[in-house]
């Protein structure tokens, strides 16, 4: 073995600035240095399933911002999640949410 040292972690997470896919290989390296106790941080673009698909281990604590979350029980989502999906006949994505606001 190359690293027959255990890492210094001196801060709580890593930021990660890339889609799923790219994270997803990231991730699983840190786990293999021996810097399994990181939280992971990351953007919009990791809300899809293949994250946890490809790095379910270190999927489970990631945390990352969205604009939007459909299965939100507030009443103002809510009430635009059923009404979207009555007229248009499909649950609306972010895209939508963003330009029902901005409307």
């Amino acid at each position: 073995k190359y690293f027959t040292l255990k890492p210094i972690i001196d801060f709580d997470g890593v930021l990660i600035l890339d889609e799923a896919k790219t994270a997803s290989q990231i991730m699983p390296t840190f786990v293999y240095r021996d810097a399994d106790v990181l939280k992971f941080l990351g953007t919009s673009t990791w809300n899809t399933a293949s994250l946890i698909e490809r790095a379910p281990d270190q999927a489970e604590s990631c945390t990352f911002v969205d604009s939007y979350f459909a299965q939100s029980q507030e009443t103002p989502f809510k009430n635009f999640v059923e009404k979207f999906s009555k007229i248009y006949g499909y649950t609306p994505a972010a895209a939508e949410a963003m330009a029902y606001d901005a409307g």
